[in-house]
C-alpha cells in the first residue's frame, strides 16, 4: 500500500508529511528511515528531519509498523537546495530599526524589492514596526525566533485600498499587513513560490486598528450616496459593513506554492491568514492567534485548492478554520470551489472551530480532518449555510479527533445581506468516524466549559434538498455529570449510517 508523503524542503531541513491510511489505528506506529538508518518513530502524520546539509540528496523512507506486519508506504530521494545569501534589514542599504518605534516599512519593501532567487530577506531580532508589504515570486522571509514584524494601527499604513473578498464579496478592502499575490480571478496564479518561516512573529494592529479602520470607513459611507442604513438588513451588527474593509494579517491572492513554517501569527484587525483564488498554501507548526479581535477568523482558505494545515495551534475570537467559496449569486457566478483542503494534527486553544461556511455558494468539497484536538473550541466541527446560499458542500471526512460537538446548520441568523441565490445548496457524503465528543464547548469570553448538545444535524427542509449520505462509526460522546446520555439530533436526512455510536438519545 503507498500514500503519497510531500515535503516541504529546506536548506538544512525536510518537513514530511502524508495522509493517514484506512487502517491505521492506536496499534500502528510510523517508522521514518533517513538513508537507510531508522530516524525516528511517531504516531502523527508528519515528521521534521534536521540538521541536514544544504546540496545534499537524502533517501527517505515511511513505513506503518502493526501488530502483525509492516507496509512500505512511500519512499524517495530528496535533494536539499542551496544556502540562500540572508538580506539583514538592519544593514546597507535598508538600515531599519528593531525598536518598536521606527516606522521600517519603505526600508523593509525595499529589501522585499531587492530579493532575488538566490537571497532572502532576514529579519533579526527586534520588534519591526512597519505598515502594509509585498511579496514577490520566488521569494523567502526568515523571521528570527525574537524578531517581530510588527504592524502599525494607523489605517493609512494600510493604503492603497486592494482587490479582495470578505465575507463571500469581492470588493476594495485594506491592504494586509504581509501580501502575497493580486487577486487575479480567471487569470491564473500571478505570485509563485513564497515562503515565511524562522520561528519569529507577524504581529498585526490587532483591535485597535480594527476600530480605527471601521471608525474611517464610517465616515467614507457618510460621504458616499448610498445609505449605510439600507445595507444593514441581514447584518450582525452596524460594524459589520464598515468592518469588512478591514485588512487581512496575511493575504494571499491568485497564488501558489506558498509556505508558512514555524510561524507566531498573531492580532491582525479581521481574518488572520486568508487565501483567495489561491493553490497549494501549506501552513506548518504555526501559532495563530486573535483573542479580542473582532470577527477574528484563524486560517480561512477561500476558493482555494490543495490547501493543507498541520502541527498548528489556534487562539482566536472567531473560527479558527473557515473554509469559504463565496457569497449567493456571485459566488455562483464566479463558481471557484474551495477542494482538498486537509487539517490534521491541529489544537485549540480557545476559538470557534473548524467550520465549512457560512459564504459556500462556489462549492466545498474532498476536506479531510484527521488527529485533530478541537475539545477547547466553541463549535468543534461545523457546517453554517442557509437556503440562500446555492452552491454544495460534499465529501467531508473527519477521523480520529476531540470535539465538543459536530453540528451542520442550515438556518442561519447573520450574515444574510444581499440578494439570495436563486438555488437551494446541496450537501452530501459526510463522514464522521472515531471521534470523541465531550458534549462541553468552551466559552472564552468566560474561560469556562459549558453542556452542548453533542450532535445538531440539519439539511433544508425543501424535497430533494436533505442532507445526503452522512455516516457516523466509532463515536464515543461523553455522557452528562448525573450519568444520563447527551442528545443527538438529525432533521431532514436521508440516507443516514450509524455504527457504533455509544452514550447518546437520538431525536427526530
Amino acid at each position: 500500500m503507498k500514500t503519497d508523503m510531500q515535503s516541504i524542503v529546506f536548506e538544512d531541513e525536510i518537513i514530511l508529511f502524508w495522509d493517514r491510511p484506512d487502517f491505521f489505528d492506536c496499534s500502528c506506529k510510523y517508522v521514518i528511515f533517513l538513508n537507510g538508518e531508522k530516524y525516528r518513530e511517531c504516531e502523527k502524520t508528519h515528521c521534521e528531519i534536521r540538521a541536514l546539509s544544504p546540496e545534499t540528496s537524502y533517501s527517505v523512507l515511511l513505513e506503518a509498523h502493526t501488530l502483525d506486519k509492516t507496509l512500505c508506504l512511500s519512499e524517495k530521494v530528496i535533494k536539499t537546495p542551496s544556502r540562500k545569501k540572508r538580506i539583514d534589514v538592519t544593514q546597507a542599504p535598508y538600515y531599519a530599526k528593531g525598536d518598536g518605534k521606527t516606522l521600517n516599512t519603505a526600508a523593509l519593501q525595499k529589501a522585499f524589492d531587492d530579493c532575488t532567487l538566490s537571497e532572502a530577506v532576514y529579519i533579526p531580532d527586534g520588534v519591526f514596526l512597519t505598515g502594509s508589504l509585498r511579496l514577490h515570486d520566488n521569494t523567502e522571509l526568515y523571521i528570527s525566533p525574537n524578531a517581530v514584524i510588527q504592524g502599525t494601527e494607523n489605517t493609512k499604513d494600510y493604503l492603497p485600498k486592494i482587490k479582495s473578498r470578505f465575507e463571500g464579496i469581492e470588493m476594495l478592502c485594506c491592504s494586509a499587513l504581509i501580501n502575497i499575490g493580486t487577486l487575479n480571478r480567471g487569470g491564473g496564479y500571478n505570485c509563485k513560490n513564497v515562503t515565511i518561516r524562522g520561528g519569529g512573529t507577524i504581529c498585526g494592529g490587532s483591535a485597535a486598528l480594527m476600530q480605527n479602520v471601521i471608525n474611517t470607513e464610517k465616515e467614507l459611507l457618510k460621504k458616499s450616496a448610498e445609505s449605510l442604513c439600507d445595507k444593514e438588513n441581514g447584518c450582525e451588527c452596524p460594524d459589520t459593513i464598515p468592518g469588512r474593509v478591514r485588512p487581512r494579517l496575511i493575504n494571499i491572492s491568485s497564488s501558489q506554492n506558498v509556505v508558512l513554517s514555524n510561524l507566531k501569527i498573531k492580532y491582525g484587525p479581521s481574518w488572520t491568514v486568508h487565501m483567495i483564488y489561491s493553490d497549494s498554501v501549506i501552513t506548518h507548526g504555526c501559532l495563530i492567534e486573535s483573542k479580542g479581535v473582532w470577527n477574528g477568523d484563524g486560517w480561512n482558505p477561500d476558493s482555494s485548492s490543495n490547501c493543507v494545515c498541520f502541527d498548528t495551534d489556534f487562539c482566536t475570537s472567531d473560527d479558527m478554520i473557515a473554509i469559504k467559496s463565496g457569497k449567493n449569486p456571485e459566488g455562483d457566478r464566479i463558481a471557484v470551489p474551495a477542494r482538498n483542503i486537509k487539517i490534521f494534527d491541529c489544537r485549540c486553544i480557545a476559538g470557534g472551530g473548524c467550520t465549512i461556511g457560512s459564504e459556500m455558494s462556489g462549492g466545498v468539497s474532498d476536506v479531510f480532518i484527521w488527529d485533530c484536538d478541537f475539545k477547547n473550541s466553541f463549535t468543534g466541527l461545523s457546517v453554517k449555510t442557509t437556503p440562500q446560499r446555492g452552491g454544495y458542500i460534499k465529501n467531508v471526512y473527519a477521523k480520529n479527533c476531540t470535539v465538543p460537538r459536530i453540528i451542520i446548520r442550515t438556518k442561519l441568523s447573520f450574515n444574510n445581506d444581499g440578494e439570495p441565490s436563486p438555488d437551494i445548496p446541496v450537501m452530501e457524503n459526510f463522514h464522521y468516524e472515531d471521534i470523541y465528543i465531550t458534549g462541553e464547548c468552551f466559552d472564552a469570553y468566560k474561560n469556562e466549559h459549558q453542556r452542548c448538545e453533542a450532535i445538531h444535524i440539519e439539511g433544508f427542509e425543501n424535497k430533494g434538498h436533505e442532507l445526503k449520505n452522512i455516516s457516523f462509526k466509532n463515536i464515543f460522546i461523553k455522557p452528562k455529570e448525573n450519568g444520563e446520555p447527551n442528545k443527538a439530533e438529525f432533521l431532514n436526512v436521508k440516507d443516514m449510517s450509524l455504527s457504533n455510536v455509544t452514550s447518546v438519545i437520538c431525536g427526530k
